[in-house]
């Protein structure tokens, strides 16, 4: 296998992970459905620029997109009913969370998880509309 087959193996995999139509990574990334799908057919290789979009909209390092270069990223099979995602976060919010996840004696990815959880249940209370 080339790495021109490999690049559209990583891509099949990862929209298929994120659960994605073509067209849907085509609104996230600009990069036209048409052309995403020759690049998975390997009628077509990407450049550089290219890739990169589609690795930001995959939210993937563009290493591991263009090469399979996992020493940034790695895809490990996530639980039934979970994404992969990646998230870069600035470096003071990184060492916020990390010291509250501590302070409760649980993982950052669980104390991600019970923060986004709480935002968004709180948004929608926000912003419920009376029946």
């Amino acid at each position: 296998m080339t790495k021109h087959d490999d690049l559209a193996s990583r891509l099949i995999e990862r929209r298929a992970q994120l659960g994605w139509s073509q067209e849907q990574l085509s609104k996230e990334t600009g990069v036209a459905a048409a052309q995403i799908s020759r690049y998975e057919a390997r009628i077509n290789k990407p450049r550089a620029n290219v890739i990169a979009k589609l690795a930001k909209g995959l939210l993937v390092p563009f290493a591991w997109l263009a090469n399979g270069d996992t020493s940034e990223f790695r895809i490990d099979d996530a639980p039934k009913g979970f994404i992969d995602l990646m998230l870069n976060i600035p470096d003071d919010i990184a060492e916020d969370m990390s010291r509250a996840a501590a302070t409760y004696g649980i993982s950052e990815d669980e104390y991600i998880l019970k923060a986004l959880e709480e935002s968004i249940k709180e948004d929608l209370m926000k912003n419920k509309k009376p029946t």
